[in-house]
């Protein structure tokens, strides 16, 4: 069984900045036992994320209502998400706050400072991922993704990066109607370009360009292989990807590993 101490180490060991902002996609099963278990987790990664001045958000996402069709899209109060049980024990806590996104929300610990701009980033984007949205403020903030247990596949902020990069074929043309249920029960109306052709499944192909540019530094949380991204980078190479491919879209129009020329150089 891994103690709050173990996991303080194991983070430190990767040299997880601790003034930073860094987002958490996880697997709690992945992470094998930990003392206090999902909780003890949290406790772990709050602590060693905040405490010396830094922001940790994790994903409050509620898209499954969207793709069901129910209303509303998202409930302030709701202590339910669509993205696992760590996220839903930090949606719980009574440290987190929460952001205003129909769809992609986010629990919110740290500075209040920041946690205040991570808050208003959310209250009028009109896509999914919205660069001008908290996904584009942990960019612009020259944050971190971690992702614990799982792969590229789950790191939501590429849709933010394409998005930056203008790509086609990834946000739907025509907006779909969200509802927001506010905390003193208001409920406000708003639209929303989503994600299509679900091009999240083909993530994991970037991670052989990411790892050439030294983008992921890797470790463990619990016995969870862990991978600490650097958003900037990433959002590097992608640009170079895709300035270089002369047109085609690298991950929709091609299989297999990312050509060599588009990241090595010719």
């Amino acid at each position: 069984m891994y103690t709050k101490n173990d996991i303080l180490l194991q983070l430190a060991a990767m040299k997880a900045p601790r003034r930073s902002v860094v987002h958490v996609h996880s697997s709690l099963r992945a992470v094998g036992e930990v003392e206090g278990r999902g909780e003890g987790l949290l406790e772990a990664l709050t602590e060693y994320f905040t405490n010396e001045g830094g922001t940790l958000t994790f994903p409050a996402h509620t898209w499954a209502n969207l793709l069901e069709g129910k209303h509303p899209t998202l409930d302030v109060l709701g202590d339910k998400s669509c993205v696992g049980t760590l996220a839903d024990l930090a949606l719980a806590h009574p440290a987190s706050r929460r952001t205003l996104h129909p769809t992609h929300s986010m629990s919110v610990f740290g500075n209040d400072f920041l946690t205040d701009e991570f808050i208003a980033c959310d209250n009028d984007v009109s896509t999914s991922t919205s660069p001008a949205g908290c996904y584009g403020k942990i960019y612009d903030s020259c944050g971190y993704i971690l992702l614990i247990g799982v792969g590229q596949d789950r790191n939501t902020f590429l849709h933010c990066a394409e998005e930056m990069l203008g790509l086609p074929n990834r946000i739907s043309t025509e907006p779909a109607d969200v509802t927001v249920k506010h905390a003193d029960g208001r409920v406000e109306e708003r639209k929303l370009r989503y994600h299509i052709n679900d091009v999240h499944h083909r993530y994991p192909r970037y991670e052989k360009p990411f790892r050439y540019h030294g983008c992921i530094v890797d470790g463990f949380v619990g016995d969870a292989p862990a991978m600490l991204c650097d958003t900037v980078r990433m959002k590097q190479v992608l640009e170079m990807i895709y300035a270089r491919a002369q047109g085609v879209d690298v991950l929709l129009e091609t299989e297999g590993d990312i050509d060599e020329k588009l990241y090595k150089g010719r």
